[in-house]
């Protein structure tokens, strides 16, 4: 029982990260995990948030100071066998701020390469729509100065632009 209870407070963590899991119980005392991966009692001094966690009815968060520096915890509170408990899992808050860097610089980057994706095409069909329009106009052009043998393209298209050049044809 102890295994699966580290296993579920610990959620295959990678080694070295900043990430904890407790669990308070209403009579003040909390338990954590070693670093050999046992389940041990722990301060619960620390955790100035509990009892506010504890009377709460939903999820709760709440930043506080770890022995390792500030952190930000985000609790559950559990009814077990009649007895109230608060699941905390916290992180540092220097993790949670690198965190959100990296999901903001590679929101950045997939906001550039969208954009930039959006000017390439913008361009490309521009063009598309563009170009016959210029051959159009000088053919329109040779017309007006009275060379009826000019070539008129883009007849064969079925919009607007092969209107126009059946027009002139």
């Amino acid at each position: 029982a102890d295994r699966a209870l580290v296993d579920v407070m610990t959620k295959a963590l990678p080694a070295g990260s900043d990430e904890r899991v407790n669990i308070i119980g209403s009579d003040g005392q909390a338990l954590g995990v070693s670093e050999q991966g046992a389940i041990v009692a722990v301060d619960a001094r620390p955790f100035t948030f509990a009892s506010d966690a504890l009377a709460a009815s939903q999820s709760f968060q709440a930043d506080f100071q770890r022995p390792d520096g500030p952190a930000r915890a985000f609790t559950k509170p559990v009814n077990v066998y009649g007895y109230r408990y608060v699941i905390a899992e916290s992180d540092s808050i220097t993790a949670l701020e690198a965190g959100s860097k990296h999901i903001a610089l590679l929101m950045a980057g997939v906001g550039a390469v969208v954009m930039l994706a959006g000017v390439v095409a913008s361009a490309f069909f521009l063009k598309r729509m563009l170009s016959p329009l210029g051959a159009l106009a000088e053919a329109t052009q040779a017309v007006s100065t009275g060379d009826l043998g000019a070539t008129i393209r883009f007849q064969e298209r079925g919009d607007e632009i092969g209107v126009m050049s059946r027009a002139l044809h």
